[in-house]
């Protein structure tokens, strides 16, 4: 299945890599090209433990692309994930324009996606 996971902190490089590794192909986004470079050189983002050797390993088998392209990752992927930090320090939460900007950019690619935002 072809996956996109937006937001690789803890939580979203740990099912990235898990989802690799089973055999899925796996886009992350993130706004921080520091953890996208990170992934696509085969380097954890995360301290955890395992990441080490599995990113290194779903990295080299072709099925993680990381971006900042909120639309190229809807485009190309039948099923997306957000996953949203829960940081120790209030500082390093996404700013409410920084949210805004998510908000509208995935809005945008839903849209000319033609797919369909589940409602809760």
């Amino acid at each position: 299945m072809n996956l996109s996971i937006f937001g690789l902190g803890y939580v979203g490089a740990v099912s990235l890599a898990c989802l690799a590794r089973d055999g899925h192909h796996v886009i992350g986004v993130d706004i921080d090209r520091s953890k996208l470079d990170a992934i696509a050189a085969g380097r954890t983002p995360v301290v955890e433990e395992g990441m080490v050797d599995l990113v290194k390993s779903v990295a080299a088998s072709g099925r993680v692309h990381v971006t900042t392209d909120v639309s190229e990752a809807i485009g190309a992927s039948e099923l997306s994930l957000i996953s949203h930090g829960a940081r120790l320090s209030f500082a390093s939460f996404l700013s409410d324009h920084e949210r805004e900007d998510f908000a509208e950019a995935l809005a945008s690619a839903l849209a000319a996606a033609k797919i369909p935002a589940a409602r809760g």
